[in-house]
């Protein structure tokens, strides 16, 4: 994780470094990569790609966030989707408290 802050706020940019490992936790580059970022209501907010994420090294990614202005109060939702080259798919979540 880029920063260690555990409650967030309107206008901050969210910063996290997401690592994509294989079955025997080996780094490795994705084929595909989506984070879907979920309001507390369960709508989703937007989407991004690998294209939107920095690339810091083999299979570890910056991803940075504009949290909206009139975002709503409470647990935001981001699922990551990563397709590697195998085919397999892998997928986790983390949350964001505002």
């Amino acid at each position: 994780m880029i920063d260690e802050k555990q409650v967030w706020h309107r206008g901050e940019t969210y910063g996290r470094r997401i690592t994509i490992e294989d079955d025997s936790g080996n780094k490795v580059d994705p084929v595909s990569l989506t984070i879907t970022i979920q309001k507390p209501d369960g709508e989703t907010e937007t989407t991004l790609s690998l294209s939107d994420l920095e690339k810091e090294s083999t299979g570890v990614y910056k991803m940075k966030w504009k949290i909206p202005e009139d975002a709503a109060a409470g647990l935001w939702m981001f699922t990551v989707k990563a397709t590697l080259n195998t085919g397999e798919i892998g997928i986790e979540e983390f949350y964001l408290a505002l």
